[in-house]
């Protein structure tokens, strides 16, 4: 089912995503991608099976850690960085991989040890249950604080049991302010069912009223909800 879900989302942005679109982010998108170049860094590895290890590093300013397929070439999962004088927590990052290739989905920063949400690029999803019985799923989505507008935002997904998958879903998203999302899936439906993947793209279009330019900002969902 794993394998299905990743299949549904590459499906879901092959169909949905411009070619040509300008990313919004702050701090920019490549002083993350620096951050989490491995050649800056003074590595160690820890091998935890035949494809994956884990490596552990370090430079002037920062340790890092965080998995590697060694197999494809590529980070997995999430990825930490922390401050090298306190070590505490600097940078978290999503790792979404695409035909091969590396993306930063969500990416946390934090300030004393918190998330900084006018910085960062994350999702939250909460559960909810009604008579003790499967109701809805509940998102947040928060992006970093610009000047850029923010002029609508939908979600694209697909829900996935071990019976049968859905069609392609589109939902607008609650406006709650420029960098702060809402929006409610129903799964009343899916009371019998063992357990329910939820895969799809988040997308904010906003538009910067100065130089007049658009931004997209983009978040792959990946949710395994289990039945109670």
């Amino acid at each position: 089912m794993e394998s299905k879900i990743k299949l549904i989302i590459l499906l879901i942005i092959s169909l949905f995503i411009s070619c040509n679109k300008k990313i919004d982010e702050n701090p920019p998108i490549n002083d993350v991608t620096q951050l989490l170049d491995l050649s800056k860094y003074k590595l160690s590895a820890n091998i935890i099976n035949d494809s994956i290890q884990e490596y552990n590093g370090t430079n002037d300013n920062f340790l890092i850690k965080g998995k590697y397929n060694r197999k494809q070439n590529h980070k997995i999962d999430w990825w930490t960085i922390y401050n090298k004088v306190n070590h505490e927590k600097y940078l978290m990052v999503e790792i979404f991989v695409e035909n091969n290739i590396e993306r930063n989905n969500q990416i946390l920063f934090y300030q004393n040890n918190k998330i900084d949400y006018t910085r960062s690029k994350l999702y939250t999803v909460d559960i909810l249950y009604k008579n003790d019985k499967l109701h809805k799923a509940a998102y947040n989505f928060y992006m970093p604080k610009s000047y850029f507008r923010t002029k609508n935002v939908d979600l694209i997904y697909e829900i996935i049991t071990y019976k049968e998958n859905s069609n392609p879903q589109k939902l607008s998203l609650n406006i709650k302010n420029n960098n702060h999302h809402y929006c409610e899936i129903d799964l009343s439906n899916y009371n019998q069912d063992q357990n329910i993947l939820i895969g799809g793209l988040f997308s904010e279009y906003s538009y910067n009223d100065k130089s007049q330019e658009m931004g997209i900002n983009e978040i792959f969902i990946n949710d395994t909800i289990k039945i109670k």
